[in-house]
């Protein structure tokens, strides 16, 4: 799976977070295991759910920041999400791009030189993104 949040600028500058799922469960759209960091670029899977877009229409905008967690879609359980949201102390002390592997999965970050705030941009972010898979049911409502 790829779970992806991006914080977008249109070119009017208005702003708006974009949350995207991607799942890897079928035979066209497997997932890399021996290259799991490819996946948002070359590998992302098929599209299953994501949020509506209300300012920002999605394509051709700038990416001031984004998240990516990317995770083989049989080990997914609603854990992973508290695990993303509950650690951007262990990312403060990085350089960006930020890139952390917790066992299968893997949570990359990056963002813009002029965000102020990355720690709470990656919070926005991974939230946008939570926000997501309480959508489609994959996460129980907070």
């Amino acid at each position: 799976m790829l779970l992806t949040a991006q914080d977008v600028e249109d070119r009017a500058g208005l702003r708006e977070v974009h949350a995207f799922l991607h799942r890897h469960d079928r035979s066209d759209c497997p997932f890399p295991y021996d290259a799991p960091l490819s996946v948002p670029e070359y590998n992302p899977g098929r599209l299953e759910a994501a949020s509506q877009a209300r300012l920002v229409q999605p394509g051709g905008n700038n990416v001031i920041a984004y998240f990516d967690f990317i995770l083989p879609d049989e080990r997914w359980t609603p854990t992973w999400a508290q695990r993303f949201l509950s650690r951007p102390d262990v990312l403060r002390a990085h350089a960006l791009p930020w890139v952390v592997r917790f066992e299968d999965a893997h949570v990359v970050f990056n963002a813009m030189q002029n965000v102020v705030d990355p720690v709470a941009e990656y919070l926005d972010l991974a939230n946008a993104a939570a926000n997501l898979l309480r959508e489609v049911g994959w996460l129980p409502s907070a």
